[in-house]
């Protein structure tokens, strides 16, 4: 079942005013690690979102944590009693929050031990898009996109077009929702829209990026 752990900070100078959320750490109870009967706390993971690093604000940093920690080895918290260990999977392995949690662990001489890790892919954007596409791909795989296009374009009219800040957004996300679920992910119901609570993340997620300027959605229509 999920275990929310959420770290308050007093406001500044008003101890009896609104406090803050200063940490946030979603996480499921599992019965067995790794096949062994042991109990284990292990960070949430959402399917669409692959990366678990906690929340925590950068001013409550090191607090935040220290409260965490300090909540988790509490006997008298049923939340966290009964679970030896914490398993936090798929965190950033640089960073600030990693520098923070190893000075952590180090300073405060608790067991851990690195189980996995691997590299994931990163974006880093250029100057600009053409920039971009010579450096991330060769000329002749440019080559061949401009031959793909050039017959594409005989087909039909080719048009390139992208979501603007007056755009319809919700008209975006519903094309691109029936253009995945007609492919093979519709087929094997790997599909966002394959499930209702899917959807539902997806467009609240986009609808929100959106708003904050945050979100770009480019399309290839041809006729």
């Amino acid at each position: 079942h999920f275990v929310f752990a959420l770290v308050f900070a007093p406001a500044m100078g008003d101890p009896d005013g609104p406090k803050t959320l200063c940490g946030f750490f979603p996480m499921v109870r599992e019965k067995r690690y790794k096949g062994l009967p042991v109990s284990v706390l292990r960070l949430w993971q959402h399917h669409y979102c692959p990366l678990c690093t906690p929340l925590v604000r950068p001013q409550h940093a090191d607090q935040s944590l220290k409260a965490f920690f300090d909540w988790l080895a509490d006997p008298k918290q049923d939340a966290a009693s009964g679970a030896p260990l914490i398993e936090m999977r798929y965190i950033s392995g640089d960073g600030p929050f990693n520098q923070l949690l190893v000075d952590h662990l180090y300073n405060s001489a608790q067991f851990s031990t690195v189980e996995d890790r691997f590299t994931r892919a990163v974006f880093e954007p250029a100057e600009n898009a053409e920039e971009y596409v010579n450096n991330a791909l060769s000329g002749r795989r440019r080559k061949d996109l401009r031959l793909q296009a050039k017959h594409l374009g005989e087909q039909g009219t080719l048009e390139y077009s992208e979501l603007t800040a007056d755009g319809n957004v919700e008209e975006w996300m519903t094309e691109f929702l029936m253009l995945e679920a007609s492919g093979w992910k519709g087929k094997e119901g790997t599909a966002i829209a394959s499930r209702k609570e899917d959807e539902e993340f997806f467009r609240e997620i986009a609808r929100e990026g959106f708003q904050r300027g945050r979100l770009r959605m480019l399309s290839l229509n041809l006729d």
